[in-house]
């Protein structure tokens, strides 16, 4: 992946962040100051995995805090993955953000079979 190419897929993701919040602000009829990270996501092509067939762990973290940090304006305090992440297309695993304004809140990640990976951030409520 080309460094243009990059910029533009974060400029793609941080888009989707904030369209994805104007929706549900509009949605609820309420103007919220604060951001919100419900929602956030992104698909990373980058190389993840090392030779033994496992991600990454801390570069997967600090992936997705950066785009996080990009999307939202302020940084996450934490990113936890689980340790052991096998990279095989399609496996799913759960971490972890927390954000001063919203707390801890799940992440959806997904393994690519790039060697890169999908995120998504959940609600942490029912």
């Amino acid at each position: 992946m080309t460094a243009a190419s990059a910029q533009a897929r974060a400029r793609d993701c941080r888009f989707a962040c904030i369209d994805r919040r104007s929706l549900k602000a509009l949605t609820a009829s309420l103007i919220v100051a604060s951001a919100t990270l419900v929602g956030c996501s992104c698909e990373i092509s980058a190389g993840t995995t090392s030779d033994s067939g496992f991600a990454d762990t801390e570069s997967v973290e600090r992936l997705i805090a950066a785009e996080l940090t990009q999307q939202s304006g302020i940084a996450p305090q934490s990113v936890d993955c689980p340790e052991e992440m096998a990279s095989e297309e399609g496996r799913h695993y759960e971490c972890t953000v927390v954000h001063p304004r919203d707390g801890a809140q799940p992440i959806d990640v997904t393994m690519q079979a790039d060697g890169g990976f999908k995120w998504l951030v959940r609600s942490a409520g029912p």
